[in-house]
């Protein structure tokens, strides 16, 4: 999917973009951290669904990224959000 697939989704490319990846497997999460260090963005890591609640009632995060084998929380309960 292009971000052309999501019109009304604008990132501002000046300043660095807040990007919240929340997986329980911590290879996962190193392997996204090592890809994402080399661009513009601003990573916050969660172990847990719990723990990304916490991240996000710190402030909020233009990405969220899922890992869909989160076993605390679902997918949908963060659409429930708002998020």
């Amino acid at each position: 999917m292009s971000a052309s697939s999501f019109p009304n989704f604008r990132i501002d490319e000046s300043t660095a973009t807040g990007v919240l990846l929340v997986s329980p497997s911590s290879g996962l999460r190193r392997e996204m951290r090592e890809k994402l260090k080399q661009g513009r963005w601003n990573l916050t890591e969660a172990a847990s669904g719990a723990e990304a609640l916490e991240c996000l009632q710190k402030g909020p995060s233009e990405i969220l990224l899922l890992d869909p084998l989160l076993t605390d929380i679902k997918a949908t309960e963060f659409s429930a959000l708002g998020l």
